[in-house]
């Protein structure tokens, strides 16, 4: 079976930027992270332009955990979002900070789509009255309600 390129599949590039403090990134470790990238967003593909990647080792050769992830997901409808994680190796730090990640991405994706559906309330307008007013207005329903027009008086 072949495999098809990401662009031919979802019709958009997801290009994968990987950044490193400390850490030296051979080839093996840029393929293993481009790789569970990929796998971990490909459901949100089509919405990501840039995917940002920084690795770092807060507290060097004393150890610990402190090997952080830091994902940076700019997608292409809805802003950025940036999500971190830390662990004690860069592959557990990585694979925390992907689900962290689609948890980020899934919720603004529905934070939008809710938007969508039901929009916040009408702003008002300079004139004193809201857009609520107005549509009420204009479909009838106050027809019966007397409009009056109060001149300041100099």
């Amino acid at each position: 079976m072949t495999r098809l390129p990401n662009i031919a599949r979802h019709g958009r590039h997801m290009t994968i930027a990987i950044r490193s403090g400390v850490f030296r990134i051979d080839a093996d470790l840029r393929e293993t992270i481009d790789r569970r990238v990929r796998r971990g967003l490909h459901r949100y593909a089509r919405r990501i332009s840039e995917v940002r990647v920084w690795l770092d080792d807060a507290n060097g050769p004393r150890g610990g955990i402190d090997r952080t992830c830091r994902i940076q997901v700019e997608l292409s409808s809805a802003g950025t979002a940036t999500v971190e994680c830390r662990a004690e190796t860069v592959y557990a730090a990585l694979a925390g900070a992907i689900e962290r990640a689609k948890t980020t991405i899934d919720r603004t994706l529905k934070r939008r789509r809710r938007r969508a559906r039901f929009p916040r309330e009408p702003r008002n307008r300079p004139d004193g009255q809201n857009d609520r007013d107005q549509l009420s207005i204009r479909s009838g329903l106050f027809e019966s309600v007397p409009v009056s027009v109060v001149e300041d008086a100099e």
